[in-house]
């Protein structure tokens, strides 16, 4: 979460700075950072530790800089909208057969520098045909999982060996399957009960408004979060 909020403060102080053209720059100057990062660490799994400091921010540079870009060009060219049944979950699929493969450092870079913004374009054309509700929720969640899922299960798993006396693992898939609900329930209930109506207060007091964070609370699950690309 370090480099989430590092990237959010510089990109709020240079939004106003960065043009397409230095946008894309920026992009393709952290492509380069991340193939020097494979080269100087042998991995992209980076960012954890002081010595891979500079390969998590190539990582960050690079994701969040493609994301801005993905973000504006759908803006600028919406294009026409994918309705083509079972569309959504083919990408699914497609992307779990992807993560079937024999992981390796080159395999990281191809998914962060290719296979990663090619699926999000595609997927922010789909409209969903079946379940549209429940895709919108998947979507609700995904931030909040994102940045909620480690501490959670963390925190699970210390639960788990204190009072049953063994390691998570040896409990699989059960212990699997409780955390990830665990995990979804509570992120659903933080963002719906505390982010989301503090943010909406937030920019209500900047608006220089009087609602309180327990009116801004949003009224359905398909309200997603204000987050930013990374």
């Amino acid at each position: 979460m370090f480099f989430e909020i590092a990237v959010n403060v510089v990109y709020a102080a240079l939004a106003g700075w960065l043009t397409q053209r230095r946008l894309a720059f920026v992009v393709a100057a952290g492509a380069v950072g991340l193939i020097v990062a494979l080269i100087v660490y042998g991995s992209l799994d980076v960012g954890m530790t002081r010595r891979t400091l500079g390969g998590g921010a190539m990582r960050v540079l690079f994701s969040f800089a493609m994301g801005v870009m993905i973000y504006r060009l759908r803006s600028l060219a919406p294009g026409t909208p994918i309705k083509a049944p079972w569309a959504l979950e083919g990408l699914l699929l497609s992307l779990a057969a992807i993560f079937l493969m024999p992981a390796s450092g080159l395999f990281d870079l191809v998914c962060i520098l290719i296979v990663f913004p090619v699926s999000i374009m595609i997927g922010t054309r789909i409209e969903p045909a079946l379940a549209p509700r429940f895709s919108a929720l998947l979507g609700y969640l995904s931030y909040p999982v994102y940045v909620l899922h480690t501490p959670l299960v963390l925190i699970a798993a210390g639960a788990w060996k204190a009072i049953v006396k063994d390691e998570p693992n040896a409990s699989m898939p059960v212990t699997g399957i409780m955390f990830a609900v665990m995990v979804l329930l509570a992120s659903y209930a933080l963002t719906r009960l505390y982010d989301v109506p503090l943010r909406a207060w937030l920019a209500a007091q900047r608006r220089g408004g009087r609602q309180s964070p327990a009116q801004s609370r949003p009224r359905s699950a398909g309200t997603t979060p204000s987050t930013a690309a990374s």
